[in-house]
């Protein structure tokens, strides 16, 4: 009986593991409609001068949505925020300035919690958000390590029960 409730703990745990590898641990205060307001009010922070007009340009993709824009000075400022997929609140993932347009884009990788992909900043003459081409998932690398943890805790509690003479097998 102790053998069974330490499993069914073990089981707990790694279920707890696996939630709070794809949530994470800091708070997502965000609902997707205050997105764009979060973001330029800390640009002002960052000492952006916006016009009274000022509207980002905004891309989702996966389970976050960036936004790019450029104050009257000429300075860039994008960031990125992804969501749990638990509540489809979000956090602010990454918050960048430029004070003047680079010849090459931008490029930082995003890890949402169940995908990682790359977001490319182009600013300058043209300013866009481009997801990268390349998408790799990381919830399913969770996945097999969480079901690995369950064959194995599973497998031990019952190989546990037959050294024990509990699972007998009537061959008549």
């Amino acid at each position: 009986m102790r053998r069974a409730v330490i499993s069914v703990g073990l089981l707990i745990v790694v279920a707890a593991a696996f939630l709070l590898s794809i949530h994470g641990t800091a708070p997502y205060p965000y609902r997707e409609e205050q997105l764009a307001q979060v973001f330029m009010a800390k640009a002002e922070e960052q000492g952006l001068v916006l016009a009274d007009e000022a509207e980002p340009i905004q891309q989702a993709y996966g389970n976050s949505v960036t936004f790019l824009m450029q104050d009257e000075e000429g300075v860039y400022a994008w960031a990125t925020y992804v969501a749990t997929p638990l509540t489809g609140e979000y956090k602010e993932f990454a918050f960048y300035t430029q004070e003047r347009a680079q010849a090459e884009p931008f490029v930082y990788t995003v890890n949402d919690g169940l995908m990682q992909y790359q977001v490319c900043i182009t600013y300058g003459e043209t300013m866009q958000i481009d997801s990268g081409a390349e998408a790799e998932s990381v919830v399913t690398w969770k996945i097999c390590a969480m079901s690995l943890a369950i064959l194995l805790i599973m497998a031990n509690l019952l190989m546990r029960g037959k050294n024990k003479g509990k699972f007998e097998v009537d061959n008549r």
